[in-house]
């Protein structure tokens, strides 16, 4: 069995941790607020406002294709999503979440 230390050397944590990185990034910061202008802080899905919405509302990767470049190239795959539509998305697997930027707990132990 692996115990924690040793996976912090493997390629798998690593990714995950440059993930967590960059999204506390001030480039992702800063895209967000890009994208919430550029979309009108509506939904692009059912057009919810944010301003007048209780739901949460995220900025969804349509591709992966640019991530990271924090830039032009990765604001143009992004869209903004309230919680219903952005779970929708991931539900019908509208796009493929690379392991490193999935939620999910790859360890099975909440590590």
């Amino acid at each position: 069995m692996i115990i924690l230390d040793e996976r912090k050397n493997t390629p798998r944590w690593k990714m995950k941790q440059v993930f967590k990185d960059y999204n506390n990034s001030n480039e992702w910061k800063e895209l967000i607020k890009k994208v919430e202008i550029r979309d009108s802080r509506k939904c692009k899905d059912c057009a919810e406002h944010k301003d007048n919405s209780k739901r949460k509302f995220y900025v969804h990767h349509t591709s992966y294709d640019n991530w990271g470049f924090g830039d032009f190239r990765e604001e143009k795959d992004l869209v903004l999503l309230c919680e219903i539509c952005h779970n929708n998305r991931h539900l019908n697997k509208s796009v493929v979440v690379p392991f490193w930027a999935s939620s999910s707990d790859i360890w099975g132990d909440g590590n």
